[in-house]
């Protein structure tokens, strides 16, 4: 296998996800795809949009999609989730 038939794993860190506005990120990521390439998603939060392009769903970028987990307001419950996250196995 040369380098240019190399699959990747690639992970896009974005702001928002999805989100309409931002065309580029949606080609480079459905490009990426198609190229046979494994991408995941990292947005920090999710965005309020509904409406969303075709392409979110035709390739299945919701469950390529990590959010980060929510972190309760009060300290002892923060702790006791954080607790049981790093003790997932």
């Amino acid at each position: 296998m040369n380098e240019t038939s190399k699959k990747l794993k690639i992970a896009f860190l974005v702001e928002r996800f999805p989100k309409l506005s931002e065309t580029f990120i949606l080609n480079q990521i459905s490009y990426l795809i198609e190229a046979g390439h494994k991408v995941d998603i990292f947005p920090a939060g999710k965005s309020e949009e509904t409406k969303v392009h075709d392409e979110i769903h035709r390739l299945g970028l919701l469950q390529r999609t990590f959010y980060p987990p929510k972190v309760p307001q009060n300290k002892i419950w923060a702790w006791l989730k954080f607790f049981v996250l790093v003790n997932i196995k």
